[in-house]
Parts: C-alpha cells; structure tokens; sequence
C-alpha cells in the first residue's frame, strides 16, 4: 500500500510540477528556461504546484489508480492537459489555471470509472 502511494505521489508531483512550468511559460510567453528562472517562475510553479499536488491531486490519483493496469492512462491524460493549458492560457490565465485542475479532477475520475469496467 505505502508503495502505491509513494508511486501515485510521484506521478501526481512530476504531472503538475511540468504543467505548473507550462504554465508560467505560457504566462510569461517565453519557452527560454534562463527568462524563466530569472522573472521567478520556476521557483513559484515548483513550490505552488508541489504544494497542490500532495494536498489535492495525490489523495485522488491513490484513489483513481487503484488497479495497476489504469496507471496507462496518465500520460494521455497529461498530453491533454498540456494541449488544453496552451491553448486556452494566452487568452484566460484564470480559465488556463482552474480549468486544467478541473479537467484533472475529470480526468482521474475518467480513470477510475474505466478501471473498473
């Protein structure tokens, strides 16, 4: 059980600390890692998506991956996040930033209920 955790864990901080940079750089509109580190958005995304990512989307990824063969399903869940986070975050941040947390949430859930069909 502690091993599914901690693998959950993992999934859960690597998808939104990457999402989280995507983000910034979506935001600041420079995909240059230097600009990036120097207007602080490196430090802020990993801190703030850490932050959501083991209080919020680790208790629910534990939850959604609770047979071992849905695991498959998190990388196509996070190219669609990636694909929605750039397109919609240049014209809303707002819309960019809640609406990928609120398809994440869709998202595991998906999982889940595939899971077990």
């Amino acid at each position: 059980m502690i091993k599914h955790i901690i693998r959950c864990a993992g999934i859960s901080l690597a998808a939104a600390a990457s999402l989280g940079l995507l983000y910034g750089a979506c935001i600041i509109r420079s995909a240059s890692i230097k600009t990036l580190w120097q207007a602080g958005v490196v430090q802020i995304s990993f801190i703030l998506s850490s932050a959501i990512a083991l209080v919020f989307v680790t208790p629910l990824t534990v939850w959604a991956l609770k047979p071992a063969h849905s695991a498959k399903w998190i990388f196509p869940l996070w190219f669609v996040l990636a694909i929605y986070c750039v397109l919609v975050t240049p014209r809303s941040a707002f819309f960019g930033l809640y609406g990928t947390l609120f398809l994440a949430v869709i998202g595991l859930i998906s999982i889940r209920v595939l899971a077990h069909r």
